[in-house]
């Protein structure tokens, strides 16, 4: 039975983990598929030129310390006071990175738990400011747990992980 040559991948090339971008494929036919050897078949060779590029095919993830990347869920911690405004002292630091080479820009959000709109997130650097104190908002909230995303700053993909930000509010002991 005649084959049409079709060549099919047994399981898919990825760009970022080939030591080679660039493969090589030897490739022949012949007019008499049971016997190469005959002397009456015709064979001829030629050898085929893959180019594997490289594309934006892998989520951004969040560094974590002791959590091999992507860490999934990692959970970022801050403790304020309820006098706290500004910047967010964070532990460990917000910070994406990407598996993929190209350098594609992250952006970083808030996704969900900000119900009294408190804290603003850079999408650029990750810096989380709460714009509010707490004793002026009038809340005496214990505890933030805000879902965080970074993302591949991509117009048709969306490539993205998602952690989570604990913010732990305490009152100041006396005499501080």
């Amino acid at each position: 039975m005649p084959s049409k040559g079709d060549i099919t991948l047994s399981k898919m090339l990825d760009f970022d983990t080939m030591e080679r971008s660039k493969l090589f494929l030897n490739l022949s036919v012949s007019d008499e598929p049971q016997s190469y050897s005959s002397p009456t078949a015709k064979t001829t060779f030629t050898t085929l030129e893959i180019h594997v590029a490289d594309v934006d095919d892998q989520p951004p993830y969040f560094e974590y310390p002791d959590c091999s990347p992507p860490c999934t869920s990692p959970q970022f911690v801050s403790n304020i006071r309820l006098a706290h405004k500004g910047p967010l002292p964070i532990i460990p630091a917000i910070r994406g990175n990407d598996f993929d080479s190209l350098g594609t820009p992250l952006v970083y959000s808030i996704k969900a738990g900000n119900q009294h709109n408190l804290f603003t997130m850079n999408p650029v650097t990750g810096a989380v400011n709460q714009d509010v104190s707490l004793n002026e908002a009038g809340l005496p909230v214990t505890e933030f747990i805000l879902l965080i995303e970074v993302r591949k700053d991509l117009p048709n993909k969306d490539l993205s992980s998602i952690g989570i930000l604990i913010i732990k509010v305490s009152e100041p002991s006396n005499g501080n």
